[in-house]
């Protein structure tokens, strides 16, 4: 099983800001948070190297429906969980991609997204994904991942589910 690695894109945290809350201050850094989603209770801690990003409110005040603890990356390529070690479970759990699709020499050329999307610049694996795997009845996930994995096999690529 391939290991699920953040590409810092921000799309998941985006939508957030509706359901994670701060429900009381502690200090500058530690909060009480509710997720509204499933009524979790949560401590956040401001990391310390995010704390001047987090203190600067501007950014969420300009985009309330992110998450409030989601600042932009200093490169500004990216974003950056400021509460990552001490995130709600829903964002511990949350992974955007759940296969990966390697060719040649493991090299990755496409991911599993969600249900049954696709992400691949490959004209080949999007061919064949939309040929063979979109007809696939997909009532039993598991039995369709297995299905996936041997088309895809069978075509010469490589495939690993994410943990």
């Amino acid at each position: 099983m391939a290991k699920f690695k953040c590409a810092s894109c921000g799309k998941c945290c985006i939508s957030l800001g509706q359901y994670i809350k701060i429900e009381r201050k502690l200090t500058d850094r530690d909060y009480y948070c509710r997720l509204g989603i499933n009524n979790e209770i949560f401590l956040a801690h401001v990391q310390a190297d995010y704390f001047d990003d987090f203190s600067d409110q501007s950014e969420h005040e300009a985009n309330p429906d992110h998450c409030v603890f989601l600042r932009k990356d200093r490169n500004g390529k990216g974003f950056v969980c400021t509460i990552y070690p001490t995130r709600p479970s829903l964002c511990r759990d949350f992974k955007c991609y759940r296969m990966l699709i390697l060719a040649h020499k493991r090299t990755e050329i496409g991911r599993l997204m969600g249900r049954n999307e696709i992400r691949t610049s490959d004209e080949v694996l999007n061919k064949l994904w939309q040929d063979r795997v979109l007809n696939l009845p997909n009532n039993d996930d598991t039995a369709w991942l297995h299905a996936v994995q041997r088309i895809l096999s069978d075509a010469g690529y490589m495939s690993e589910l994410c943990e």
